[in-house]
């Protein structure tokens, strides 16, 4: 996401240490808060607004909820739900439209989202919004569909898929994965399929970030003469 998408926004801290004094001059009417993150301050947030702790566990996703129905579930609180089911309806427009222009069936397609954090790569947790989205456009994700836990890099020529996005937490440069000899015998990167993507757009579990994910889609899922 860029600056100018939080230009209105005001910054209280980080997600697991946030700062109180900052909250209250803000004079909020609502805190939404999380479990996973929250939970010890609860009562203390409470004293400045009503706060609302939204439930699920990040280790092993318990309770974790699609974009979707997470939009559902904040709209449902602030009673906007009609404006939830309208961002939606535009969601699956744009997923429609994509579709369209892919050139092929999308389930001839087979799309692998590889990550790398803290010098590990691994494959994002089946409940990660980027399964949902290739889901939703049709698109074949067998090692998601495949995994039961962490996946090793080692598999990946066992689905060699046609497209590969690479999520770099760590920033390393573009050669530091085209060169690992791994990576450099799939046919996607054979056929220059290799895409390098915003790990914090592709974080993404709400519409902002799903619709940043989507344009990325839309410049890379077509096939281009």
């Amino acid at each position: 996401l860029s600056s100018e998408d939080f230009e209105a926004v005001t910054r209280v801290g980080d997600t697991y240490s946030p700062s109180l004094e900052k909250i209250l001059e803000l004079k909020p009417d609502l805190i939404l808060a999380v479990e996973f993150a929250h939970e010890a301050i609860y009562e203390q947030l409470s004293e400045i607004a009503p706060t609302v702790l939204l439930q699920y566990n990040l280790d092993t996703f318990e309770g974790y909820l699609s974009f979707k129905e997470n939009l559902r579930r904040i709209a449902k609180i602030f009673d906007r739900k009609a404006e939830a089911e309208t961002i939606l309806d535009q969601y699956q427009s744009r997923v429609k439209e994509l579709r369209q222009q892919l050139g092929r069936e999308p389930e001839d397609i087979e799309v692998t989202l590889l990550l790398r954090y803290s010098g590990v790569y691994g494959i994002p947790h089946p409940e990660h919004t980027s399964h949902e989205i290739f889901s939703d456009i049709g698109l074949k994700d067998s090692i998601n569909e495949a995994r039961t836990d962490s996946v090793s890099i080692e598999v990946l020529p066992e689905y060699n898929p046609d497209i590969l996005f690479i999520m770099d937490y760590d920033r390393n440069p573009e050669s530091f994965f085209l060169e690992n000899p791994i990576i450099s015998s799939l046919e996607a990167v054979k056929n220059n399929r290799v895409y390098f993507v915003n790990p914090v757009i592709w974080s993404a579990n709400g519409p902002i970030g799903v619709n940043k994910m989507l344009d990325d889609l839309f410049e890379y899922l077509p096939e281009r003469s």
